[in-house]
């Protein structure tokens, strides 16, 4: 990736924008996929899907199983962040925030009508996520166990750290979308 499309933080800035609303739609970005990480008593990172970005709010949307451990790591402590990585480019987002585990409501409902049927196994199965099964065990499972099951974590990002490795030059800056404090330019 050319750096000197970074000349200034607003130009970082937008590219990150662009970029995030890119991988919520289209499968075949590298964005699609980051590494969720949860702090609480137990961290834990797992691979999730960047289902929604929304720009006014600086949001990220994801789906889970309300039972699983990143859950009630989140139920236990907010704090999250999310490891976007383009292997191509070169470049790492860590986007920092707080979750909100969204189990009711309309947000929850409209998510929940997106998926198809038969991801409702994903969600709707007796057992919680992680829990020990014998592999040919059928999964059972109802549209209303994956309805309540189903839960959608919203990212509320706070800091980006944005890291572009380029060949023999490195840039790196932290852009503060909370609004507390001003972009900066960082030592990669």
């Amino acid at each position: 990736m050319a750096l000197d499309r970074f000349e200034t933080l607003e130009d970082v800035n937008a590219w990150c924008v662009q970029q995030l609303e890119r991988a919520a739609v289209d499968k075949n970005s590298s964005f699609r996929w980051p590494v969720l990480c949860t702090a609480g008593p137990a961290p834990q990172g797992r691979v999730v899907v960047l289902r929604q970005f929304n720009r006014t709010d600086c949001s990220a949307l994801f789906y889970t199983d309300r039972r699983s451990g990143k859950c009630n790591a989140l139920s236990l402590d907010a704090a999250a962040e999310c490891v976007f990585f383009d292997a191509k480019r070169m470049v790492q987002i860590r986007a920092s925030g707080s979750i909100e585990l969204v189990t009711d409501g309309a947000l929850k409902a409209d998510h929940f009508r997106r998926i198809k049927e038969r991801v409702w196994q994903d969600y709707g199965s007796e057992r919680g996520p992680g829990t020990i099964t014998d592999i040919d065990e059928p999964i059972l499972c109802t549209e209303e166990a994956a309805a309540h099951h189903f839960c959608v974590l919203k990212l509320s990002i706070e800091i980006i750290d944005w890291l572009c490795l380029g060949r023999g030059e490195h840039k790196r800056a932290r852009l503060d979308w909370s609004g507390k404090a001003k972009h900066c330019w960082l030592v990669p």
